[in-house]
């Protein structure tokens, strides 16, 4: 008897290959678009979640890996990200101090 494990969400482009190197077998379909694209979100959602539970190496790369496949979609270029980050780093800072803004009084 065979034993069926539905998944129907976004795996790494080798993961078919590698199933089936096990002598098993599987179905899948590709995406593209809109459709392909929410599926990524969905992806990055899932890997924080891990890395929330778990914050490892391995979780960190794969978050990084479905993050270069987003901006991708967006024809975005890493280096122009990071460029953007180094030029927020300067003027507003980084997230390493823990500071949670309560609330902003205004004078007058």
């Amino acid at each position: 008897m065979k034993k069926v494990i539905k998944y129907d969400k976004l795996v790494r482009d080798n993961i078919p290959k590698i199933i089936n190197d096990k002598g098993k077998e599987c179905k899948y379909h590709i995406e593209s678009g809109l459709d392909y694209r929410k599926r990524l979100f969905d992806k990055m959602i899932e890997e924080l979640e891990e890395f929330k539970i778990d914050s490892n190496i391995e979780e960190a790369a794969d978050m990084l890996a479905v993050f270069r496949a987003l901006i991708k979609c967006h024809n975005i270029q890493l280096m122009d990200v990071i460029y953007a980050e180094g030029k927020k780093l300067e003027e507003r800072g980084a997230f390493t101090k823990g500071i949670i803004l309560d609330e902003v009084i205004e004078k007058g």
